[in-house]
């Protein structure tokens, strides 16, 4: 499917403080949050109340994150499914388009450089 689901310990929102958080980092295709089974899983855990992020492994970038509970709860609670999966393809999107910097290792040692 293309999703690596990694617990999050840092940048969670201060309602949810104390909660697991997940980070579902995209690492192949970028339409997989349209696929219908990861929808539901990922609206389960929302509805549940667990904190969610979604990322993009962009080789070689810093990875960024966006938090999705505040932004598709309203959408799940209504059923908008066609909002959802806008919402969550607009998410992604600014995942990819905010991950300027590039990371690499030089001497052992970890450097990020802006693009």
């Amino acid at each position: 499917m293309g999703i690596l689901i990694k617990r999050e310990y840092d940048n969670i929102p201060p309602k949810y403080q104390g909660k697991i958080a997940l980070n579902f980092e995209i690492i192949g295709r970028k339409s997989v949050v349209e696929d219908m089974n990861f929808i539901e899983v990922l609206c389960g855990y929302i509805l549940q109340g667990i904190p969610c992020f979604i990322s993009y492994a962009k080789p070689r970038h810093e990875l960024r994150m966006v938090f999705l509970n505040d932004r598709l709860r309203p959408l799940i609670e209504t059923r908008n499914l066609p909002l959802l999966k806008d919402s969550l393809s607009s998410a992604l999107k600014s995942c990819i388009k905010n991950s300027r910097h590039k990371i690499f290792i030089r001497e052992g040692k970890v450097i990020t450089q802006k693009k």
